[in-house]
């Protein structure tokens, strides 16, 4: 993984280079930054979800991995003095949340209790800390719905949101973004099929 740092003008300040084991394959799917400067990158480390952080300087800080079995997809990151990252599989849409020393401070996963194909695509963070994460996940008629999740700060679901096209209830429905209005309104996007 490769992470370049420019100036204002588009000079090249620093780069940082991860590589882990050299028999697989290291991916950086998102980039976010802290108020301190520091850069967290998210990716894919083979079947791992693989977080690094460098400081302002490029140096690296740490590197975090999250083992997930079956066959995990890392999608998005959000930093405030936290670091959240999100993605999924087969066993449904996951979020997990670090100090700002590396140190996991939950896991949560949707559903809980079962195997279910879901992806969390994108997450964001208000002021309190509570974490809004979409994407997608398998309806009653096994096709996917949007699926947007409340989490407050300990990790306990607030509450759950699904969008099914009332007109197309055999189609797939599936959000990839989602933005925060105001304090605590959310607007999630992504993509359905007309009638």
């Amino acid at each position: 993984i490769l992470t370049i740092k420019y100036s204002a003008s588009g000079t090249e300040e620093w780069t940082a280079r991860y590589a882990g084991n050299p028999n697989r394959e290291d991916t950086a799917v998102d980039i976010a930054n802290d108020a301190a400067g520091n850069v967290v990158v998210f990716g894919m480390d083979n079947d791992e979800f693989l977080t690094v952080k460098y400081n302002g300087e490029g140096i690296e800080q740490w590197v975090r991995r999250y083992v997930s079995n079956g066959l995990p997809i890392a999608m998005a990151i959000a930093v405030d003095a936290t670091i959240v990252v999100v993605g999924g599989g087969n066993e449904g849409m996951k979020t997990v949340k670090y100090t700002p020393d590396g140190g996991e401070l939950w896991v949560a996963q949707y559903p809980e209790n079962r195997h279910e194909n879901a992806v969390a695509t994108d997450v964001v963070l208000d002021a309190a800390g509570n974490v809004y994460v979409t994407g997608w996940a398998q309806g009653q008629w096994r096709n996917r719905d949007y699926a947007t999740i409340k989490y407050n700060l300990e990790g306990e679901q607030v509450w759950l949101a699904f969008f099914d096209n009332p007109d197309k209830d055999d189609q797939e429905d599936q959000a990839v973004g989602i933005a925060l209005h105001g304090a605590s309104e959310i607007i999630v996007a992504g993509t359905t099929h007309l009638s």
